[in-house]
């Protein structure tokens, strides 16, 4: 399901760099295919963004085997 893991930012990073880096990572598929591919690995098409409900039932699976 998470192939390389997310990727994040720190919640203090100012909003514009947030933007600035959230567009960089998702035109790099076609700005420079072969960072991407060195990056991500396999035959990946690209990034989806996604937020914390994407990661809810992992979160619930994994509080549930260790408690929590």
């Amino acid at each position: 399901l998470i192939p390389n893991g997310p990727v994040v930012v720190r919640t203090s990073m100012n909003e514009d760099m947030k933007m600035k880096f959230k567009q960089f990572m998702m035109d790099l598929p076609t700005s420079d295919p072969a960072c991407f591919s060195a990056v991500q690995g396999g035959d990946f098409k690209g990034f989806t963004e996604v937020n914390v409900d994407f990661y809810k039932p992992i979160i619930e699976a994994r509080k549930a085997t260790i408690g929590g």
